[in-house]
């Protein structure tokens, strides 16, 4: 879970353009759905409630990349003088949204399993190919690593 979580994080929404899909046959389509779907299906009605403080985080993260937290003082008041600057860290923009005094935009707080598809195919697709090359175990590794990183990030004890 913790390697689809860091695979999933790489598709959240950016600032920019998104990428274009690789064009594929509707037959090849057609044939995948109802297998994806099971999985997905299954998947999301086992760990959905699990997801919920990750989306959460998600959420925060997305809109402190793309700016939007911009202009925000750590106490969780926009500031009349910076309002373009960055003011904010992610750790503190994470505090003020869960004590709920930093309201942030729903981006994947209320997404169903649905919703989740098209990024579900594309972590399936890069996990089929990384578990295809023998790559997996070492993705795996790298995304803990990369997780204990960003833990120990929010929680102070690593500068940026």
């Amino acid at each position: 879970m913790l390697a689809l979580l860091q695979l999933f994080a790489t598709y959240a929404p950016r600032c920019g353009p998104r990428p274009a899909l690789r064009p594929r046959s509707c037959a090849s389509l057609a044939a995948e759905a109802g297998a994806l779907d099971a999985e997905l299906l299954a998947y999301w009605s086992a760990h959905g409630a699990a997801w919920q403080a990750p989306l959460r985080k998600l959420d925060v993260r997305a809109a402190w990349s793309c700016g939007e937290l911009d202009g925000v003082l750590p106490s969780g008041r926009a500031s009349r003088v910076a309002g373009g600057e960055r003011l904010l860290t992610l750790a503190r923009a994470l505090e003020l949204f869960e004590s709920d005094e930093l309201q942030v935009r729903r981006r994947f707080r209320s997404m169903t399993a649905e919703d989740m598809a098209p990024r579900w195919s594309r972590v399936v697709d890069d996990r089929a190919a990384l578990q295809a090359s023998g790559r997996w175990e070492e993705v795996v590794v790298e995304s803990d690593a990369a997780r204990r990183f960003a833990r120990a990030r929010l929680e102070g004890s690593v500068e940026e």
